[in-house]
């Protein structure tokens, strides 16, 4: 699939679902360490991390579906849910949307919205034992964001205190933060190796690292008098850019 998308033949690197199946399906195949490295990137509101125990063996679940305890109708599906028998985290994943919007009946009959991460939480922390996945130690919201999207985490928490739940563990992660620990298993002399290029390649055509500055190759004389460069309009990088095409200019010194 990867190979596919990557050569065109494809057309699923805007799509959040392909992009879960397959970062998390290639995860599966790499020590639990890569996995764990990253999810230590999480943060809450209040700027702490995720911290915990790391994962050993973990059981990845893709879209499990839970009874929506917080409407009390219907279910819910966050898109991961990591879980090695001790421990367990609720990823909800996105890619250009954000939180989606469901309706819930009111006391006077009409309808409005409920919070996607609020429900997902209470749906999996009320979740009976029997389905074999243990109450959450968070739930993760996984966005293209490079910094803490406070406000819409601050409404899902919001959300939860208004059921009389103050203490639920919301986090954010960005998919850039998986580069990193990607690249360490590049310098592993391993077929490993090989799995985590074809995820870095992915996230890289889906737009999802960030830029990582130019490079003066050895036997350069110095950077060009002007380097023309171009961007896609969805890059979310570049989103504020109005112009089609810009230049950047080196100034020297």
């Amino acid at each position: 699939m990867i190979e596919a998308a990557l050569r065109g033949k494809l057309s699923c690197l805007n799509a959040e679902d392909a992009l879960t199946s397959v970062v998390f399906g290639s995860l599966r195949y790499l020590d639990s360490s890569v996995l764990w490295e990253w999810l230590q990137h999480a943060t809450n509101v209040q700027g702490e991390k995720l911290g915990g125990p790391s994962f050993a063996a973990a059981k990845i679940v893709f879209w499990p579906g839970y009874a929506d305890t917080f409407r009390k109708v219907g279910t819910v599906e966050p898109d991961v849910v990591i879980d090695d028998g001790v421990q367990s985290v609720v990823i909800e994943a996105k890619l250009w949307s954000g939180k989606s919007p469901s309706l819930t009946e009111t006391t006077e009959g009409n309808y409005a919205p409920a919070d996607q991460l609020a429900r997902e939480w209470h749906a999996a922390f009320h979740a009976p034992k029997e389905r074999g996945l243990r109450s959450p130690r968070a739930l993760i919201y996984l966005t293209k964001h490079l910094s803490l999207p406070r406000e819409e985490l601050q409404a899902s928490l919001n959300a939860l205190k208004e059921r009389g739940i103050p203490n639920a563990r919301l986090f954010w992660l960005s998919w850039n933060a998986l580069e990193l620990p990607l690249s360490r298993v590049l310098e592993e002399l391993s077929p490993a190796r090989i799995i985590a290029s074809d995820v870095l390649e992915y996230l890289r055509a889906a737009e999802l690292l960030r830029f990582g500055g130019w490079r003066l190759e050895p036997g350069d004389f110095g950077a060009p008098d002007r380097l023309a460069w171009t961007y896609r309009s969805r890059c979310f990088y570049f989103e504020s850019l109005n112009a089609v095409r810009q230049s950047w200019v080196y100034g020297g010194g």
